[in-house]
């Protein structure tokens, strides 16, 4: 769905209205929020008597997000409009902050799990340490050979 609010060009939309009142439209593998699996589904916009609009979606997708709107759309595989406006509405207003919204959960969880195996992984620290030994091997200690072998004995 990121397809209908990134470019948000108006022509587009009126393209689409057009379209819209001569017959459906389907859409494969448009893109859903961060929290759907799978990540992209086939959409279909339906109008009907010139004013309801239908946006269904043809399979079933699990959503984990907290959006109670997408959770409902996702849940009963579609949403209902009054008019086009509306529609438009949904779709370059509010679409784009539950995109935002779930792209920078999916972003934190990232920086979260690299961050955890990064302070995991000592083997940098060890490599540092072997290569910082062996170049002071045979010269006086410093201050900095004579911590680093305080550290060693704990």
């Amino acid at each position: 769905m990121r397809q209908f609010f990134s470019g948000n060009n108006e022509l587009a939309y009126q393209n689409l209205e057009v379209r819209l009142n001569k017959a459906d439209i389907h859409f494969l593998d448009l893109e859903l929020p961060c929290d759907c699996l799978p990540k992209t589904a086939e959409v279909g916009f339906w109008i009907r008597d010139h004013k309801i609009i239908k946006v269904k979606v043809f399979e079933k997708i699990s959503y984990s997000g907290q959006d109670p709107i997408i959770n409902n759309w996702l849940r009963n595989r579609e949403i209902k409009f009054p008019d086009f406006n509306s529609l438009k509405d949904w779709l370059t207003g509010y679409l784009p902050k539950v995109f935002g919204e779930s792209q920078a959960r999916e972003e934190t969880k990232a920086r979260k799990k690299k961050t955890k195996n990064e302070f995991n992984n000592i083997d940098p620290i060890i490599e540092s340490y072997s290569a910082l030994t062996k170049k002071l091997k045979g010269k006086k200690p410093s201050y900095l050979e004579i911590y680093l072998n305080d550290i060693e004995k704990e």
